[in-house]
C-alpha cells in the first residue's frame, strides 16, 4: 500500500506496508 513506509516502519506491519 502506497504511503510512509518509514513512518508504519515503526508499526509491527512494517513488512505488510512493503510488500
Amino acid at each position: 500500500m502506497g504511503g510512509g513506509d518509514e513512518s508504519v516502519r515503526v508499526d509491527k506491519t512494517d513488512r505488510v506496508w512493503k510488500d
